[in-house]
Parts: structure tokens; C-alpha cells; sequence
């Protein structure tokens, strides 16, 4: 029996992929740093975390370490100890993955996006996996029974009651929201012309799939603007330029902001819009905020209600899948999303899901298949049935377990 150290941050994924090793015959013993930790920022651990870390390491017996999302000093820990550190990196963007300490020997890197994966490799980087995330899945336990097939599961085509949708479309994400400090913000701490260069680059960026055009183009007087007005930690480890820096964290968050308020404005007349994260009431006036959802469970009671799921990936996965794409499929919703290139290789566009490539493709999509019962139907009962065998996060847990 594996015996795993698992740090938790007190969340559902977290707890279902607990769920999952233990289903798997794992002894887990489970840690939640006392303090916050922001893996969307690079991780440096309080002196109150890290003892108490220390501490329940050495009080505990286990095989290997692990972790959803690849903490940088988890692994410099690790590494000092001798021992595994097995890392899920579910959500980018992470910026941990580039500093220095992914090549150190105690590393297992599974990734969401195969283009983090080939980057990581490239950098001499061992014990590197591709892992796209996957569906939860598991809220009826009658239906899904951690992704074993049972007789009721076998047969069944749909995955849910198509014939009580209650709305055409839907949308749920994080709504696009920036500060008014920020460096697209109204109140900018850069000058106007670098302002309007940054702008310019993520409006081209926006209307560029599958190639980024920014991080290797933005000039230096640029870079060193930004990093002179706003105080940003850069680690001495880093392995990528500041361009490419500022890319990540910076630009990649503000195009995805940019199309979701596109798309946001031309579907909320006819989408109820959902939004995961807190947002103020003026920002629900505009978007036309239909509910604040707060778990999983009532993302999967929408998925499956409404004809129409759209989904708009988020840059920051350069060719990678969103587990909203597992889960609206897995639901037995419809999606409909923009191109994301590992979704493409995993299943077929038109048959399993399908795709829009622009504003305009976007709406004649959503007029022809809000219309169409039964293609549509087919289409996400195909999704379904695929996420359903085989891309659940039970089976990625099993993937995991077979590496070792």
C-alpha cells in the first residue's frame, strides 16, 4: 500500500483527489498549511507554514509527497529530505514552474498543458508527464460510482434528462474584472505610451489562436517600465525572461479578460451568465449576473439544464484543456468553446463538442444548435459517454499510480 503525504488547500478538487488515492488503496495522511498560499503567484511559504510543514513530516510515515499544484519550496524540502515530491499542475498559471528547482531529482511533474510539459523537458527537467485534468463527476454516486461501470452506467447514453432544459445557453467562469490600478487599469502607474503599446499587443494577441506573439516581441523599455512602477517578486531562480514573465502573469490574464467581455456582451441577452468568484453589483448590472455559484455541484445542475454551454478557454493554457470542459461534458451538457489544441486531440470537434472560432461563428453556432435538438443531443450524449470512460479524475489518479 502507498502511503502518501498529501497537502491540501481545504478545497473540492483537492478533497476528490484525496477521495480518489484512498479509493485506489492509498493510505493518505492529509496537510493544510496553517496560512494562506497563492499558487497563482510564486509561493513563498510563511515561517508559520513552513515549520509546521517540517514538523508533520517528520511525525509522519509516508512514501512520497504530493501536491495539486507544483510548490517550489515543497520540492527544495524534498529534495533536502530524500524523499518523492509528486506534483499535479491542474491550473496555470503557476509560475512556480519556472524557477530552477523543477530540475531537482526529487521531482514528478504531471501536467495539464503538453506545452508546459515540453518546455519543462527542455529545460532538462526529468520525470516530466503530460496529465490533463478531468471531470469530478462522482456527485450521484448511484451514476458515476468513481468511473466503474456498473449495469445502470453501462447503458446509459444521455447523462442527463435533456428535455428539461431550462435555458438556451449558459456561461460560468470568472468574470472579467481588472482594478483601476492595474496597468490596463484607468489609474495605471505606467505612462500612456506604454500603456497603449501593452494594450495594442493583447488586442493582436486576442485575435491570435495557437501562437503567442507577445512574449518574445515586447521591447525592453517596455518590460522595464512595468517591473519599475509595480513591485513584483522575481525570484533569483527563474529561468525565463521577464518578457516571457510578464507574458504569464500579466498579459495572458488581461486577453482572456478581453474575450470573455466580448463574449459576455454579445450572449448575455440570451445566456443566463453564472460567475465563481464574488463580484460587486455593478459588475452584475453589467454582465446581467445571473446567480454566484459556489461549488461544483451547482456548476453541474446548470451544465446539464441548459442547451447550450459556452466556454471561453482561459490563455494562460497554451495548448491545455479547462476541467470545465470535463465537467460540462460530463454533466451531459453541450459545449461549445474556442479552440484549445490538447481538447482538439482528445476529441472530436462536432461529434463530442464543438468549436467557434470567432464572435460571428459564435452566435450562428448558438442560433443552429439551440434549434436543433437532436444534433445537439447526440453530440453531448457522445461527450458524455467519453468523459464518462475515460476521463474522469479517478482515472488520472490511476495514471499517476502507474508511473510508480
Amino acid at each position: 500500500m502507498m502511503k502518501i503525504f498529501m497537502i491540501t488547500y481545504n478545497d473540492e478538487l483537492t478533497s476528490h483527489v484525496e477521495q480518489c488515492f484512498r479509493h485506489c488503496d492509498c493510505e493518505v495522511t492529509t496537510f493544510c498549511f496553517p496560512e494562506p498560499v497563492y499558487t497563482n503567484n510564486f509561493v513563498i511559504l510563511t515561517e508559520k507554514n513552513r515549520i509546521a510543514l517540517l514538523e508533520t513530516l517528520k511525525n509522519t510515515t509516508f512514501d512520497i509527497i504530493f501536491s495539486v499544484e507544483y510548490i517550489n519550496e515543497v520540492s527544495v524540502i524534498s529534495n533536502a529530505l530524500g524523499v518523492i515530491y509528486m506534483s499535479w499542475v491542474m491550473y496555470l498559471p503557476n509560475p512556480d514552474i519556472y524557477r530552477t528547482g523543477v530540475l531537482n531529482s526529487c521531482n514528478c511533474i504531471f501536467a495539464c498543458d503538453s506545452a508546459v510539459v515540453d518546455m519543462l523537458k527542455a529545460q532538462g527537467a526529468e520525470n516530466v508527464y503530460y496529465l490533463p485534468t478531468g471531470a469530478v463527476g462522482i456527485f450521484d454516486e448511484k451514476l458515476w460510482n468513481l468511473g466503474e461501470k456498473n449495469d445502470e452506467t453501462a447503458d446509459r447514453k444521455e447523462g442527463c434528462d435533456f428535455d428539461n432544459d431550462m435555458y438556451t445557453a449558459s456561461f460560468i467562469g470568472k468574470m472579467p474584472k481588472i482594478k483601476d490600478d492595474d496597468v490596463f487599469g484607468s489609474n495605471s502607474k505606467v505612462s500612456e505610451v506604454c500603456k497603449g503599446y501593452m494594450d495594442a499587443m493583447a488586442h493582436c494577441q486576442r485575435l491570435i489562436y495557437r501562437k503567442d506573439m507577445i512574449a518574445n516581441n515586447i521591447p525592453p523599455g517596455v518590460i522595464e517600465e512595468y517591473f519599475s512602477k509595480y513591485t513584483v517578486m522575481i525570484p533569483k531562480d527563474l529561468y525565463i525572461s521577464s518578457g516571457m514573465l510578464l507574458d504569464e502573469t500579466v498579459f495572458k490574464p488581461y486577453v482572456t479578460m478581453q474575450e470573455r467581455q466580448v463574449v459576455l456582451s454579445r450572449i448575455k441577452g440570451v445566456a443566463q451568465i453564472y460567475s465563481d468568484m464574488e463580484i460587486e453589483d455593478n459588475e452584475k448590472d453589467l454582465y446581467n449576473i445571473h446567480e454566484y455559484i459556489t461549488d461544483i455541484r451547482q456548476s453541474y445542475d446548470v451544465y446539464k439544464k441548459s442547451k447550450i454551454n459556452v466556454y471561453v478557454a482561459d490563455r494562460a493554457l497554451t495548448n491545455g484543456i479547462s476541467h470545465r470542459c470535463f465537467d460540462i461534458m460530463a454533466s451531459g451538457g453541450f459545449l461549445l468553446t474556442n479552440p484549445q489544441n490538447d481538447l482538439m486531440s482528445m476529441f472530436d470537434s462536432d461529434k463530442e463538442f464543438v468549436m467557434f472560432e470567432d464572435m460571428a461563428d459564435l452566435v450562428q453556432k448558438m442560433i443552429i444548435y439551440s434549434h436543433n435538438d437532436d444534433e445537439r443531443k447526440e453530440i453531448a450524449a457522445a461527450g458524455f459517454k467519453k468523459v464518462r470512460d475515460k476521463h474522469l479524475i479517478i482515472h488520472r489518479i490511476k495514471e499517476i499510480l502507474s508511473v510508480f
